[in-house]
This record gives structure tokens, sequence and C-alpha cells, in this order.
């Protein structure tokens, strides 16, 4: 995308999980109003409550805490 699309802001990703991957702990992440469809997968962390067998969790955006 380019700087226009996004209002002139510096940093704009096509896709919410793009923008979580590459942001630091702390900051904001601004989602215009729409329509967000996909998902996204991820192995279980260490420690994960209840892991599926394949070891994949999938779900809409995967935030991780800050420990990992």
């Amino acid at each position: 995308m380019s700087n226009d699309d996004c209002g002139g802001t510096t940093s704009c990703y096509a896709m919410v999980q793009a923008a979580v991957d590459a942001t630091n702990p702390g900051r904001v992440i601004k989602v215009v109003t729409g329509i967000y469809t996909g998902v996204s997968a991820r192995l279980s962390p260490p420690g994960y409550s209840h892991p599926p067998a394949s070891s994949l969790i999938t779900q809409v955006v995967y935030v991780r805490n800050a420990n990992g």
C-alpha cells in the first residue's frame, strides 16, 4: 500500500497481523473501519494451555506477550 492509502501514515499494512508482527510492546495499532477476513495460524508457544494435536493455533490476530 502507498502512504496515500493510509492517510500519510508512514507504517501501513495490508493485514492486521502484519502490523501486530511489526510493532513493539506498548505501541498502539489503529485499524480503520471495515470487514476483515482470514485467520492466522501459529505454532503453539511453550506452556500454551491445551494445545491442539496439530500444535497449530488459529485465530484472527495472534498477539504474544512481551515474554514470547
